[in-house]
């Protein structure tokens, strides 16, 4: 069972396949991203939860802002970040940009993609992409 608080809804679940590897994303309302290494996320007892990106309290106490995606990301993996009918495509070397410690405000998304809507993970074999 999750509880959550009122007003709130919970986003799906994120399958981390290697946590020595793979990368968490998480991007709220305002467009900020911030992208952090799994093996960063702590496992807590009892179902508590982990701060996973900086938003003001003030700003979350009124809606204004709130974590709006999480997706994971393997290790050399490039993402797909939807915004409507628009995408931007970002490669592990442009993503460094986003990486960051846990619990840190993150960046923003380039203009006309901070209402990002879908994260698309398209893994990178042999420089052949696969979606």
């Amino acid at each position: 069972m999750l509880t959550v608080a009122k007003n709130c809804e919970a986003l799906p679940p994120a399958y981390v396949n290697n946590y020595e590897t793979d990368y968490l994303a998480a991007i709220t309302t305002e467009g900020r991203m911030l992208v952090i290494p799994a093996l960063l996320l702590p496992e807590l007892p009892k179902g508590k939860g982990n701060k996973i990106i900086q938003i003001p309290p003030a700003r979350v106490k009124k809606r204004e802002e709130y974590v709006k995606l999480v997706e994971i990301i393997p290790e050399e993996a490039t993402i797909k970040i939807h915004a409507g009918k628009r995408y931007i495509r970002l490669a592990p070397s442009n993503m460094s940009d986003f990486i960051g410690e846990r619990g840190r405000r993150g960046r923003k998304l380039p203009r006309g993609f901070r209402n990002a809507d879908r994260i698309e993970v398209v893994e990178a074999i042999n420089h052949k992409e696969v979606v």
